[in-house]
């Protein structure tokens, strides 16, 4: 990975919850619909019933974005996020 690449992906607010079922997540982006509009990723581990949300904050004000996080911590679990977890999900 290029380090230009690295620097913008330090400066975009990027986060990973994880939901034990599809219910959870559809009642959480049914809260979170009205303030977010920014990328999103839901991925399935395989193997395993969770679900993965990558929310990612662009054109989100900080303020909406860390009221959708604290949204989603009532319905998911906040995972730690790092280059290679993003990878590992891209190629999956």
């Amino acid at each position: 990975m290029s380090q230009l690449i690295k620097r913008k992906l330090r400066k975009l607010k990027t986060r990973i919850y994880s939901f034990e079922s599809m219910d959870d997540f559809s009642d959480a982006s049914r809260a979170i619909a009205p303030i977010y509009n920014d990328s999103n990723s839901l991925y399935k581990k395989p193997g395993s019933d969770r679900y993965y949300l990558i929310l990612k904050k662009e054109g989100c004000s900080s303020v909406n974005f860390n009221k959708v996080c604290n949204i989603l911590s009532e319905y998911a679990a906040k995972e730690s996020f790092t280059e290679d977890s993003a990878a590992y999900f891209n190629e999956h």
